[in-house]
């Protein structure tokens, strides 16, 4: 949908996204600042390749939640991003275990840090990289920002 975008101010917060059930490449390629607060995700599945290759160094999916995921393969692969903040509702970890040949959620990050100082940066065939998809915690490492 924003696939490629470059908007200064992306204010999404007052979508009403009830029977969204895909994000796949979304966000791709986009160049901006974008509100996703109150932005549902209940019922998605589809996160592949979401934010892949996002220009801007944060992003807010502390609204997201991850109970219906079934892929998020390259969701942030190729980002900028430096932060992501989210909560404990958007954990994917429990994709890594269903997919650990084909999913790879971090591929290529350069900069992205978890909010505990976990580092993210990761090449493509970095193992257990997918695991991290979750806020990062002492004891527990992750590649998301608790917000």
């Amino acid at each position: 949908m924003f696939f490629g975008a470059k908007i200064n101010n992306l204010n999404l917060s007052g979508w009403n996204n009830p029977r969204l059930t895909t994000m796949e490449d979304t966000f791709r390629d986009f160049e901006g600042n974008i509100n996703l607060s109150n932005f549902k995700t209940q019922h998605v599945t589809n996160f592949k390749g979401t934010f892949g290759n996002f220009k801007s160094s944060t992003v807010d999916i502390s609204s997201f939640s991850s109970q219906s995921a079934t892929t998020a393969t390259n969701m942030f692969s190729g980002s900028n991003v430096v932060t992501i903040y989210a909560t404990d509702s958007f954990d994917l970890t429990n994709l890594y275990q269903s997919h650990v040949d084909e999913w790879t959620v971090f591929t290529s990050t350069t900069s992205l840090v978890g909010g505990n100082g976990t580092s993210c940066k990761f090449a493509f065939g970095d193992k257990p990289y997918d695991y991290y998809a979750r806020v990062d915690k002492v004891g527990r490492p992750g590649c998301f920002t608790q917000k």
